[in-house]
């Protein structure tokens, strides 16, 4: 068999056959692919995709800062002549489909919230901004929520803190409202048409005063939305 993966990782050449790469694959990107690799999954960057991609030096500043759910690089990746930096790994989760998350319940919901809230500040005092988050990237294990692909994130060396939390709680509140719930329109008798009523202050405390915690995500948002 011939060797179709080759890369440095942790100080390791690493090769991998044909058969061990498509055993290895999770998915792939427009950034790049990502692979298995015991408790790591490590995303190996296109090399005519530039766009939005994290540098090394980047990577290794997110690693020092410790997050419960938003996942930071764990180690890094590079070519198989130790010289050019091609990627970097995160904590490996088994996941569900994402369309789980509507059936969980809302307080099991809003309490993994506060904690990707938690670490939203903890990035907010380190001058770093999530710029984007998508349901691609959520990553629901059947109990606990993580946001798994740090490609999203944007260093504002110069940015305040309570700048850099509004910043963050307003990309959450975009991620709610414009790609996580609306997942309940797979479900016929849980159409998502609009989050008016939260177009004013904070969705997550919104969410807190009008929710019964008993009830499935896909139960409050057809009774928010009908």
């Amino acid at each position: 068999m011939f060797v179709m993966l080759k890369f440095y990782y942790n100080g390791e050449l690493l090769e991998f056959t044909d058969d061990e790469e498509d055993y290895m694959y999770l998915n792939e990107g427009a950034e790049g692919i990502v692979y298995k690799y015991g408790d790591d999954a490590i995303k190996i960057y296109k090399p005519t995709c530039f766009r939005s991609r994290l540098n090394e030096e980047q990577c290794v500043r997110l690693g020092t800062i410790s997050t419960k759910r938003i996942l930071m690089p764990k180690g890094i990746a590079y070519s198989d002549d130790c010289k050019t930096f091609i990627g970097y790994s995160t904590p490996f989760i088994y996941k569900f489909p994402v369309t789980r998350v509507m059936d969980m319940k809302m307080g099991d919901f809003v309490s993994e919230l506060d904690v990707i809230t938690e670490d939203l500040d903890i990035l907010s005092q380190n001058g770093v901004l999530i710029d984007d988050w998508h349901a691609d990237n959520v990553l629901y294990d059947g109990e606990q929520l993580f946001i798994g692909d740090p490609g999203g994130i944007v260093f504002q060396y110069r940015t305040d803190y309570q700048q850099a939390k509004r910043n963050n709680m307003f990309t959450l509140s975009c991620f709610l409202k414009g790609d996580l719930f609306p997942l309940a329109r797979l479900s016929k008798k849980a159409r998502v048409n609009t989050w008016s009523v939260f177009e004013d202050y904070d969705m997550l405390e919104q969410m807190k005063d009008t929710m019964n915690s008993d009830e499935t995500v896909k139960k409050y948002v057809k009774r928010m939305t009908r």
